[in-house]
């Protein structure tokens, strides 16, 4: 036992003077605006003491400003016409190609690349990123932890942060993933200058579905249920952040709350609460608005679950699948009356067909009401508010 002790204080004073020069190398990097090598440094220095807290800090956070100029990030953005000048972190000028068209306006040049190329790059990339990060702020459980990020050092304000600070990141980081999968959950295999070229000959919604005849459907199982578990884990983040940042001391931090924030931040918590619940059960109808507070945000949304019921269950277990649930598509407008599942695959229950109807027509499409031996009458979105059962 002698021995095991003798050993482990060799390694640790070893260790400790080892990290604490890669952690000084790295803050120096990012002085000097060299993210590639602080991000070197600062991996080395979480490899020799993996349970520093500032350490893990810097990583988390250099990982993330590391992405546009690691191989893969540089390589996809050179892939969709970003060129390589002005990819600068701290001041971001690089832009996507523009060209004039027919009537002498600026427009975007749409890359030759296929829409799953962009969450390719979210799936293998950036979602690992964002994991690796989590793992590092994870690394701080320490409710008394605070470490002072100077303005020489990361080149924005200067800030402390504390363990509130680091929940809510981890939750944010939780967050993307969360988008990261279910992105990543369906089809998004279309060739984007083959849609772009439909768009302006056939301005056809429906020639885009006819000519993608598997976009929007589930492709990735797998991942519709890792976004679960991302949901999840950054609701639990935010309770924990917010708990924590609703009972700090006076100071300025990286995520503050101010007194007029209390209300609409309960009912907030209040809603997330209710979606978590749905991961489990589905949750709603009579008296699901237990505790909402009034004249506050999110009031009416949580006011809403009396009558309806959300099962996210049903969105995350690898069955749910958008193209399935579209309407009847004809040109760039849809039928009325013509969704095939009000329920949303059981993920919501007590909407109808007006329901879906009003929030298509929230955006710029048309519907078209079909009768028998009648001549279909179109109801543009700009007039949905003089329809008279919209």
């Amino acid at each position: 036992m002698k021995t095991c002790k003798l050993i482990l204080v060799a390694l640790l004073i070893g260790a400790c003077p080892a990290a604490r020069a890669q952690y000084s190398a790295g803050t120096n990097d990012l002085a000097n605006t060299n993210i590639s090598a602080a991000l070197a440094d600062f991996t080395t220095a979480v490899a020799n003491s993996p349970a520093d807290p500032n350490a893990n800090v810097y990583l988390a956070l250099t990982r993330l400003l590391a992405l546009p100029n690691q191989p893969a990030g540089s390589n996809f953005l050179s892939r969709i016409g970003i060129p390589a000048a002005g990819r600068n972190d701290y001041h971001w000028t690089a832009q996507l190609p523009e060209t004039t068209n027919s009537d002498q306006k600026r427009e975007l040049v749409i890359p030759n690349v296929d829409a799953d190329e962009f969450t390719a790059e979210l799936r293998n990339d950036i979602v690992p990123a964002l994991i690796a990060a989590e793992t590092n702020l994870a690394q701080i459980t320490d409710p008394n932890f605070g470490l002072f990020l100077p303005g020489s050092v990361t080149h924005f304000s200067d800030v402390t942060i504390d363990y509130g600070d680091v929940q809510m990141m981890r939750a944010i980081l939780d967050a993307a993933a969360f988008y990261g999968y279910t992105l990543n959950t369906w089809n998004l295999d279309a060739q984007l200058q083959a849609v772009s070229n439909l768009v302006e000959t056939d301005k056809s919604l429906e020639a885009i579905l006819n000519a993608n005849p598997n976009l929007l459907a589930i492709t990735n199982a797998a991942d519709q249920v890792l976004a679960g578990g991302a949901f999840t884990n950054a609701i639990n983040r935010y309770f924990a952040a917010s708990q924590f940042i609703r009972s700090r001391h006076a100071g300025v931090r990286l995520f503050n709350m101010v007194t007029n924030d209390l209300r609409d931040e309960q009912n907030f918590r209040l809603f997330l609460s209710d979606l978590e619940s749905s991961v489990s059960a589905p949750f709603g109808g009579p008296g699901a608005d237990a505790g909402v507070i009034s004249n506050a945000a999110f009031y009416d949304t949580i006011s809403g679950f009396t009558n309806h019921t959300i099962s996210m269950a049903n969105f995350f277990n690898g069955t749910f699948n958008v193209r399935s649930l579209l309407p009847v598509i004809t040109n760039s407008a849809f039928i009325w009356d013509s969704f095939p599942d009000t329920t949303l695959d059981g993920v919501i229950t007590g909407l109808t067909q007006t329901n879906l109807g009003r929030a298509f027509l929230k955006h710029p499409l048309s519907a078209q009401l079909q009768l028998p031996g009648v001549a279909y009458t179109v109801l543009n979105w700009r007039v949905e508010r003089s329809c008279g059962f919209c």
